[in-house]
């Protein structure tokens, strides 16, 4: 399984590569697309999971405009966490993502986790629930990834406009681990 899923992991990152390739963004884009392509596709899975876990309906997951509800506040939570972690350094897949990115653009932890956040936000809500097939975990995360792929090239463009601007982001090490950086609103 784990196989499988490295394998469609690169094929999708390969598409976003291709797509950056050809259009000139920056490595920081392709880099905050992986994080945040992986992300999603982690979120889907483990819900999928769950649901099926639990017996709960699989059709559920594909209720439009349900995201919300399944995936706002366990993004909130993760994004918490993942602030938290680069407080305290002790996740090593969040330090060494944010990190690179950070070391590519100069920009600060805080700057580059508030824009992946808007972005996972915003690419995860567009996903069409409707379209997306059930039947089992890799037809599940088949049908995410073919969502995702199209969203992920369309959000390129703007991460260059994101990050043109001058960041004078504190450094994250000195912020309370104990207070929380997003909310759903």
């Amino acid at each position: 399984m784990a196989l499988e899923r490295n394998t469609k992991t690169t094929i999708l990152e390969n598409a976003i590569k291709e797509k950056i390739d050809n259009n000139g963004p920056t490595l920081i884009a392709l880099l905050m697309c992986k994080f945040v392509t992986q992300t999603i596709i982690g979120h889907e899975r483990g819900t999928y999971r769950v649901f099926a876990a639990t017996g709960r309906p699989m059709d559920s997951l594909r209720i439009p405009n349900t995201f919300r509800t399944l995936f706002g506040g366990a993004a909130v939570s993760y994004f918490n966490g993942a602030y938290k972690s680069l407080i305290l350094r002790d996740d090593k897949y969040i330090e060494a993502s944010f990190d690179e990115m950070h070391n590519v653009c100069g920009h600060s932890h805080i700057c580059l986790l508030n824009i992946v956040f808007k972005v996972y936000m915003t690419m995860h809500s567009q996903i069409d629930r409707t379209k997306l097939d059930t039947t089992c975990l890799a037809s599940y995360q088949k049908s995410v990834e073919t969502m995702i792929v199209p969203l992920a090239e369309r959000f390129l463009t703007f991460y260059a406009t994101m990050m043109n601007h001058e960041c004078n982001g504190i450094d994250i090490s000195t912020c309370d681990p104990d207070e929380p950086l997003f909310q759903l609103k």
